[in-house]
This record gives structure tokens, sequence and C-alpha cells, in this order.
């Protein structure tokens, strides 16, 4: 497990499941709903999984982002663990945003407990090109 928590309001479960990290065989998995109900699984399949992903980070004294997007039936997802330690006070955000376009639909925050490793995944997922900060500029 890569990423998982509650999300408010709806106590709906976020994850990102990932099998294998580094083999041939790795995968990735993005899963919404609740227990036994998945209302959202994407991919569908485990083979290629990787390649519907993309990561983006970024850091500074203080201050931490990470994040795993993904586009589906032209919806972009992204599952987000945000720190920014030098506001006062610290504020510490987690949860997925949904998005059409320029257009946000939805920010789901995380509640209670969360488990975020999403640094695993720099070195498996392509960079989001997307985020300015995040990947190196072109030679």
């Amino acid at each position: 497990m890569i990423f998982a928590c509650s999300v408010k309001p709806s106590k709906k479960l976020v994850s990102l499941c990932a099998r294998q990290l580094g083999s041939p065989a790795a995968s990735l998995q993005y899963r919404f709903g609740r227990p036994g109900h998945i209302e959202l699984q994407h991919p569908q399949q485990a083979a290629g999984s990787l390649q519907a992903f993309r990561h983006a980070s970024y850091g500074r004294y203080r201050v931490a982002r990470q994040s795993v997007s993904f586009e589906n039936q032209g919806v972009r997802y992204t599952v987000f663990d945000d720190y920014e330690g030098d506001m006062k006070p610290e504020v510490h955000e987690r949860g997925v945003r949904v998005s059409q376009g320029e257009r946000e639909l939805a920010t789901l925050h995380c509640t209670g407990p969360v488990r975020s490793e999403l640094h695993r995944l720099r070195e498996h997922l392509a960079c989001d090109d997307t985020q300015a900060l995040n990947c190196p500029a072109p030679p």
C-alpha cells in the first residue's frame, strides 16, 4: 500500500496499491469507494499499469509536495500529500483532487490515519510534465 485514507465528508477510502515495484511485473492501481464496494478502479488490468500514472514532487526546507495523477474518461485524479512547514500553523494536507480541464470538480481531504509513501513511486513513474517545478528542463 502506497497511499490510503478515508476522505471527508463521505468516509469512503482512497488508495494506491503497488505490487512488486522494481520488477517487470510491477503494478499500481487506484481505488476509491467503500470496503467491498469499489466505485472506481484504475486501471482495470495490472499489466502495464505503471504507464497510466505520473509522479510529481517538489521540496525545499520545511516544504514537501508529492503527487501521483492519472486520467480516466477525460477526468484527472491527483492523489496528493502536501506539507507546508513554513506556515503558522504548519499545514499538512493529503487527499485526492478531481479536475476536468482547468476546472476543479472536487478536493477530498483525508481524515483520520493516513498512509502515504508517494515518494516510493518517483523512480518508477514518468514525470508529470503538467507540474512546472517537477521535471527537468528539456535539453
